[in-house]
């Protein structure tokens, strides 16, 4: 019999993990940074400049992250809880995803 915990923690750590990876495309590719999507530390802090984002930058990224994901930041969204890092804002979209699938 197989364990469904230990599956649905797997496939949602898989989800994750991916999502990491479409966040890291998405900024070398879509913002324009001069980042190398390999060298991107998933732990970085995305709102204190460890990523290399200015403000513009930023604005552009959660709009692009609206648009490509089809869903809307509220303003209790937009905090350091779901921003910290790459690996937060990816747990918080597969979370959102899941919620709306």
């Amino acid at each position: 019999m197989p364990d469904t915990v230990t599956d649905n923690v797997t496939k949602q750590e898989y989800a994750i993990v991916e999502m990491i990876n479409t966040l890291k495309n998405m900024l070398v590719e879509r913002i324009n940074t001069e980042l190398v999507q390999h060298e991107i530390n998933e732990h970085a802090s995305i709102l204190e400049g460890e990523l290399g984002l200015d403000s513009i930058m930023l604005v552009e990224f959660i709009s692009l992250l609206e648009d490509n994901f089809n869903l809307t930041f509220g303003e209790n969204d937009l905090t350091m809880d779901v921003f910290t890092n790459l690996r937060t804002l990816a747990e918080f979209l597969v979370k959102k995803n899941l919620a709306t699938a």
